[in-house]
């Protein structure tokens, strides 16, 4: 009969599906206090998961010493509240004192980079690239550019503030997560049946090296970056050197390209001091790509993932326009993920199977 034609089988599948998604956007005002549970804990998570990540090497590095792991995981916290002390100490008055100056100057920089954008469009000899409409419109554009970037700052430096009670809670998640670190795993595969287990154990070893490998190979990049872009910089005489060091420090986990958001900043602060300056900051940051891509990364991560670079530029596109920043923070790990639970999923389907 034509109804069990698999063509019609799947249409009716694809039609409930999307039923189904519709429904669910029809009932907005009873999800929405989970929604909003889940967004409070999802960020605590997030930062306690990722710091999960590069902790745990070191509290099983202290655990061979024969300590238990509540003093192990203490030890560590210690050391790091010492080195993190250390460095507010000698590096929190140029952060502060950057960062305040840089607030306060932003309105100068934008009206210096307009008049620059402005002058450069009226200049004699560029005059015969620009007529017309592609005139306006390029005035518009570097008219709306620097509001959009100094927007971009002042939000982030907002979020981060508003963010600083809900992330008190990060140090005892934190803890925990590290203090059952294979306690989760351990019991994950007690409700698994014994047909399974081996397959699910693989899948679970197999998700935590892939977390693990991108994780601590992003952070170790990212502090690289920000050295090196830190001394391209001071060498330079850029101001505010520092502060726009470390916005490459935090965009750097953003792949492929993180380093290019990373040097905006830069490019129109140097800008706002003269031509030169801006050319110079483009030219740090194509020497500081072609180093991390050609040395750091290879080296660090390889081709470990596994991810072709036209699926990053996909996914990334994707996550950033459904999820903005944070989206393209977790799009490149979520899709390493659920590529190795599908790869399992398929296995465990197959043993199923037979």
């Amino acid at each position: 009969m034509w109804i069990k034609n698999s063509f019609f089988k799947y249409s009716l599948g694809i039609v409930l599906v999307l039923l189904i998604i519709f429904l669910c956007g029809q009932v907005g005002f009873f999800l929405e206090p989970f929604n909003k549970f889940l967004a409070i804990i999802f960020i605590p998570l997030l930062v306690s998961g990722f710091l999960y990540y590069l902790f745990r090497p070191l509290v099983r590095l202290v655990q061979r010493l024969k300590l238990p792991s509540t003093l192990a995981i203490l030890v560590v916290f210690l050391v790091f509240f010492i080195i993190f002390s250390f460095i507010g100490k000698y590096a929190g008055s140029i952060i502060s004192k950057q960062l305040a100056q840089l607030i306060h100057d932003l309105p100068q920089i934008t009206q210096s980079v307009r008049d620059k954008a402005i002058e450069l469009m009226n200049n004699e000899d560029l005059a015969a690239l620009f007529t017309g409409k592609v005139e306006e419109q390029l005035t518009a554009y570097a008219q709306k550019a620097i509001p959009l970037v100094s927007g971009g700052i002042l939000g982030t430096i907002a979020v981060i503030t508003s963010m600083a009670s809900t992330l008190i809670v990060v140090p005892f998640m934190l803890f925990y997560l590290l203090k059952d670190d294979r306690m989760f795993y351990q019991k994950v595969l007690k409700v698994i049946s014994l047909r399974y287990r081996e397959e699910m154990e693989g899948i679970l070893k197999e998700t935590d090296k892939t977390l693990s490998t991108y994780i601590i190979g992003q952070a170790i990049i990212a502090l690289i970056l920000c050295i090196l872009t830190y001394i391209g910089y001071a060498t330079i005489g850029l101001k505010y050197s520092f502060i726009l060091a470390f916005f490459v420090l935090i965009t750097s986990f953003i792949p492929l390209f993180g380093a290019i958001i990373g040097v905006v900043p830069a490019f129109f602060v140097g800008l706002a001091t003269n031509p030169m300056m801006g050319v110079k900051v483009l030219i740090i940051m194509v020497i500081v790509q072609q180093i991390e891509g050609n040395f750091i990364s290879p080296n660090i991560i390889g081709k470990r993932l596994n991810i072709h670079p036209l699926t990053i530029i996909l996914i990334f596109l994707g996550a950033a326009s459904l999820y903005g920043i944070t989206g393209m923070l977790i799009a490149v790990p979520v899709f390493a993920v659920l590529k190795v639970l599908a790869g399992g999923a398929m296995r465990i389907y197959k043993i199923w199977r037979n």
